[in-house]
């Protein structure tokens, strides 16, 4: 994860909206389809 990224994550959080979906799956190709489709975060 690049320096940029978290940082943008950081500032969407004290803007106090984040979102993203809860996923059972460790496949990183599903998980990069959620970052690619906008969510902020897969958990």
């Amino acid at each position: 994860m690049n320096v940029e990224m978290v940082r943008l994550f950081r500032k969407k959080i004290e803007n106090g909206i984040v979102s993203g979906p809860f996923s059972k799956t460790c496949d990183p190709a599903f998980i990069e389809v959620m970052g690619y489709s906008g969510c902020d975060f897969v958990y």
